[in-house]
């Protein structure tokens, strides 16, 4: 079995109903298109097994395509959810033994840690749609940094490909792109420089 036909295989089996109806041809033309976009096939395979169990379509060729090439190290919703509300969390109690994403951080300084700190994610009556809406937010925090993450990539040093930090590409609270963070250099000692 060739690699796109793994590809095609595991589209039918997450999809069986949808993904018969397509017929060979829309299958193939399927897997022309995402090697067109630059993704591999195993790239692919990694994409369709992270769909959720829930989703009940196969995404479009270039939803799949946005989702290989995904951050893998951007965490799930509900990942992200444990490190703002969990044990070790933002406002978790602190812990040593856990490490918050940038990712987490960036939305959290994005929506406001007082605004996250008082919304009642708990609350017996609303905590379901809080969370909702927190999702929903979360979601559109990622789309719209999508964008960012490939431009920030495409603009590596000396014909490389950069990496991404999600923390420079994020806009300030005064609109301008660029880390919050004042960077400081140290200066060496006066033993160091000569001066006594």
């Amino acid at each position: 079995m060739n690699d796109w036909a793994r590809v095609a295989t595991a589209l039918l089996g997450s999809w069986p109903s949808q993904v018969a109806s397509w017929g060979k041809e829309a299958i193939a033309a399927y897997a022309a298109e995402l090697e067109a976009r630059g993704v591999s096939a195993d790239a692919a395979l990694v994409a369709i097994r992270s769909c959720p169990a829930e989703q009940k379509f196969p995404p479009s060729a270039p939803e799949l395509a946005a989702l290989a090439r995904r951050d893998p190290s951007r965490p799930t919703f509900d990942e992200a959810f444990q490190m703002i509300y969990g044990p070790g969390g933002v406002f978790g109690v602190k812990r040593r033994d856990v490490v918050v994403s940038p990712w987490v951080l960036a939305f959290v300084d994005r929506c406001g840690r007082e605004r996250l700190r008082l919304l009642e994610v708990e609350h017996d009556d609303y905590g379901g749609l809080k969370r909702q809406e927190l999702r929903h937010s979360w979601e559109q925090f990622l789309e719209a940094n999508d964008g960012r993450e490939l431009a920030a990539i495409a603009q590596g040093r000396r014909g490389e490909l950069g990496r991404f930090d999600p923390l420079r590409t994020l806009p300030t609270a005064r609109g301008s792109t660029g880390p919050r963070l004042e960077v400081v250099e140290r200066q060496p000692a006066p033993e160091a420089r000569g001066v006594a």
